[in-house]
Formats: structure tokens, sequence, C-alpha cells
């Protein structure tokens, strides 16, 4: 298809229309205003996508006195057969990142060749489109594993989309139908949690290709 094509057809229908080269103009402008997407194949066992959830969940600490305290939500998920995994802790540190992680890959029963996080502190020194600075204790447990760590583009939130959807997923299945239910330790909510993973993964295409996690998944679980 040419923009000689589709003029011809044009002024066939309006004579009086737009001469060749304003038409070409118009056209190249109206291409420029586009969004631009491409699709992402994931092959198996290649990335993990980790975020944490937005909102918190609030857990009552001290029955007597009612005194709460908020939980984040840890959200991690394949790319190939969005098999998610979600854990919530006190807080977003390191210590609580890199746990979350060790117990999200024991959760699918192996490692990925790639983890790819948003651009955090906690994860990301210094974020950079060519050349990012990667925590030396995220990059040293990656490397345990046999993963190597790559985020996302800065302000390029197309790049996460997989595992902002299962955040969105993880959201509406834990705080939302779940919002008037009473937490009272970060054990409720790890249960409840990890329910929440298992009946979205009973929900997918991905329940009917093989009967076990890691084998559908395409892991090598040597380093596990």
């Amino acid at each position: 298809m040419t923009l000689q094509i589709l003029w011809d057809e044009y002024i066939s229908r309006h004579p009086d229309g737009y001469r060749y080269s304003r038409f070409c103009d118009l056209y190249r402008g109206w291409v420029m205003k586009l969004p631009v997407t491409m699709r992402q194949d994931h092959a198996a066992g290649d990335k993990l996508f980790v975020d944490y959830a937005g909102d918190t969940v609030t857990v009552i600490v001290d029955r007597l006195s009612g005194k709460t305290r908020q939980a984040h939500l840890f959200v991690a998920v394949l790319g190939a057969s969005s098999l998610s995994f979600a854990q919530a802790r006190w807080s977003e540190t390191l210590p609580d990142w890199i746990e979350c992680h060790i117990l999200a890959l024991e959760f699918f029963g192996g490692a990925p060749a790639l983890l790819v996080p948003d651009n955090a502190k906690v994860a990301i020194i210094k974020a950079c489109h060519f050349d990012p600075q990667v925590n030396r204790t995220y990059a040293g447990m990656a490397a345990h594993y046999g993963s190597a760590v790559l985020p996302t583009r800065p302000r390029r939130p197309r790049d996460k989309a997989k595992v902002e959807a299962a955040v969105r997923i993880v959201e509406r299945w834990l705080l939302g139908r779940l919002r008037h239910r009473v937490f009272y330790s970060l054990a409720d909510v790890n249960c409840l949690a990890i329910s929440t993973s298992d009946a979205c993964y009973d929900g997918s295409i991905a329940r009917g290709v093989s009967s076990s996690k890691n084998s559908s998944a395409g892991f090598t679980t040597a380093a596990c």
C-alpha cells in the first residue's frame, strides 16, 4: 500500500479534495499522532516481572487497642504463563525485597533467565536506558540463582504491562472483594495471597499446558 494508491482512491471519491502533496502532509501528521505499540512475546522461563501493588492491606496488630499497620503487597508474574505470586510485607526495604524474590522462586519451582523490576530505589540505584546501576545485593541474589536483572526503561510503563495486569488482579481479588475482611497478622494476608495466586492460575489457560508449574514455565531448577 502506498500514499499514491490512497490518494487515487480518495480523489476519485472527492474530485475537489486535497491535492497529492497536501494529502501526504495531512496523512503524515495523522500518523504521528497514532500510539505506537508492539506486541510482547514471552518465552517460557525467560522473564519474571516484579513490582509492589500501589495499595496496601490494613492489618490489626493489637486486638485490644485496635492498632493497625499497613502491609505492602509484592507481586511477581511469569511472562509466558502469567502464573502469579503475591506476598505481604511490612515494608518495601531491601531485606523484604530479597526475601520476597526467594519465596517467589520457591513458589514457581525455578529461576527465570531475567528478573524485570521497575526502577524502584530498592532495586535500581541509578535508572538508565542503556546502563542501569543495579543494587549490589539484588544483583548478587540474581546471580546466585543463575538470573540477571533487566529493569524496565525509565518512564516506559508498557515495558511492565504484564506485572501491572497481575497487580490489578491481586488488588481486585485480595483488596477489592475482601475489603471488609479483618486481618490480624501477615500470615493471614499471605495465606489468602497464595490461594488467590492459585485461583488466578486455575482460571488461566496455563493450567491446561502441564500439571507441573515449573515444567509449564520452562525453568531450569538447578540453581534452586
